[in-house]
């Protein structure tokens, strides 16, 4: 069956029907970009913390859209042109349209990198400070992990002496780095114990694993595989067992329920016990030594004396301070303190003033005495520009939040110019 309107157009309407699916998907985008735009408006209309207006730079987004405007228009002119069988126009055409592609690439690829390596904590106070992780150091020197890499100081660093893996859950990968971690160390990772199972039906326990084996993958392969292969056997008896005692009781009880039935439904344990295998959910391995392991913060759910990684292997051991710090900073931001403030009737200043960043480190306060002398000439400035309202006392123009409380990273710079000047 040949389908109308692909190869010739509707007489009515002079269209095909690849015109008519271009204007449908346009119109689907209208409402998909629609629905995105009113989203926006909500959550800036609707926002209990400061909007970071201002934030990102606006340029590379900026240059970015006329370029993907442009290769829009390029990709449509080629079109036009092999419509026309103009083969040298079609290529002049669509190496523009990719060159605007690369170049677009490009410009995402600054934006995303530029990104990822910045950071930003906010404290408990509701002050944040903006900058970049630097690396761990001794001395003058940089710290190397077990591969030769710097260390970035956003590591949660545990002082481990004991692991317990799941044998079913745990990363191939982690393994393998936990025991190359603490070889960097001079340490060795062994199995705390003798590994003994009943791999048989009826027969005695037998040693999988010996004690002082060291940690690798395939050992912990090795006892992954005799767990499930007891936990398959061990369930195929529990259901022949449950299966069991469903028939006797619905022969005892003929005419009762399932419902009724189910409270006095049950798998006899003790008569089970001697035909299970055992099962190996978990296995322990100590550290000879206490050494310390570095684990990613998005791996680890880290607490002192015990945490946990992703994978449910379980770290014992201390929980060492964060050798975190702010290297670089590029802004200091107090808007979120000072809305918090408002809202609780307390000043604004005071409120910064007894923050947390103010009262210890040293260069905040510096440069945010600096930054309230660069207000007050804002205010000045705006004042003797657009002068007052009509009742004569507040002025027309004054300062936004962002530039009232925050002090950003060409506000740093021009206050380190000055410094040095």
């Amino acid at each position: 069956m040949e389908i109308p309107y692909i190869v010739t157009p509707r007489k009515d309407t002079g269209l095909f029907n690849s015109k008519i699916a271009i204007w449908l998907f346009l119109a689907s985008e209208v409402m998909l970009f629609g629905g995105f735009f009113s989203a926006y408006v909500f959550l800036r209309i609707g926002a209990d913390y400061p909007w970071p207006e201002r934030t990102l730079p606006v340029l590379p987004g900026l240059i970015n859209t006329f370029v993907l405007i442009g290769s829009s228009v390029t990709v449509v002119f080629a079109w036009a042109a092999l419509k026309m069988r103009e083969w040298r126009k079609f290529q002049i055409y669509m190496w523009i349209t990719i060159l605007c592609a690369g170049l677009f690439m490009v410009l995402k690829g600054v934006e995303y990198s530029v990104k990822f390596h910045h950071q930003a904590v906010r404290l408990n106070d509701y002050s944040i400070i903006e900058g970049h992780l630097g690396y761990e150091k001794e001395g003058d020197e940089y710290v190397k992990d077990y591969k030769g890499h710097k260390i970035e100081e956003n590591q949660i660093v545990i002082e481990a002496t004991k692991f317990s893996f799941s044998t079913v859950r745990y990363h191939g990968a982690w393994v393998k780095s936990i025991a190359d971690q603490a070889k960097h160390h001079g340490a060795t990772v062994t199995l705390a114990a003798d590994v003994k199972a009943v791999t048989k039906e009826g027969q005695a326990e037998e040693v999988i694993a010996k004690a002082g084996e060291p940690l690798t993958t395939d050992l912990l392969s090795k006892i992954r595989d005799a767990h499930l292969e007891a936990r398959k056997h061990n369930g195929a008896l529990r259901t022949a067992a449950l299966r069991q005692e469903w028939k006797d009781a619905k022969a005892a009880n003929p005419d009762a329920s399932s419902v009724e039935l189910a409270p006095n439904v049950n798998v006899d344990a003790a008569a089970l016990a001697p035909k299970l295998l055992t099962e190996l959910p978990t296995v322990a391995f100590n550290v000879s030594k206490p050494v310390h392991f570095l684990f990613a913060p998005r791996d680890i759910r880290e607490a002192d004396g015990q945490s946990r990684l992703r994978d449910d292997t379980v770290v014992e051991g201390k929980l060492l301070a964060s050798p975190m710090g702010f290297h670089y900073v590029d802004a200091i931001d107090f808007q979120h303190l000072a809305m918090k403030a408002k809202e609780k009737g307390i000043d604004p200043e005071l409120a910064i003033d007894n923050s947390w960043l103010m009262k210890n480190d040293a260069f905040t306060r510096e440069i945010w005495a600096w930054h309230r002398g660069e207000t007050a000439k804002l205010e000045e400035r705006l004042l003797k520009e657009y002068g007052l309202e009509k009742d004569g006392k507040t002025p027309k123009r004054h300062p936004t939040w962002k530039e009232r409380y925050r002090v950003g990273w060409q506000d740093i710079a021009k206050y380190s110019e000055q410094k040095n000047n």
